[in-house]
């Protein structure tokens, strides 16, 4: 597979920092691939979020709450990540281990 190809099968990618610089993910920047695809909602205190839709939540907005959510949510959501979410020391480094990790 081509590197556009993988570029492509991530579209769109959504890079933020990690608001515990890499305590729980190993890294200082998250990547999460497929951003706009939606998830089933694990945690009860996300249902009435406002992007929240059917039972389900952005990939983009997941993360955020979870990842970044506070030292519990982090915790538990790092110790066994799904395969669409990588971390790294760089916003480069988060992007080249997600397409690793999922290619």
């Amino acid at each position: 597979m081509s590197s556009s190809d993988t570029s492509l099968k991530h579209y769109p990618v959504y890079i933020l920092e990690d608001r515990y610089s890499g305590s729980y993910s190993g890294g200082s920047w998250l990547a999460v691939s497929n951003a706009t695809r939606f998830e089933p909602l694990k945690n009860l205190l996300l249902e009435d979020h406002l992007f929240a839709k059917n039972n389900t939540i952005e990939r983009s907005v997941y993360v955020e709450a979870e990842a970044n959510g506070d030292d519990l949510q982090a915790k538990q959501f790092w110790s066994k990540p799904p395969t669409w979410v990588a971390s790294g020391w760089t916003p480069s480094e988060a992007l080249s281990n997600l397409y690793g990790a999922t290619s």
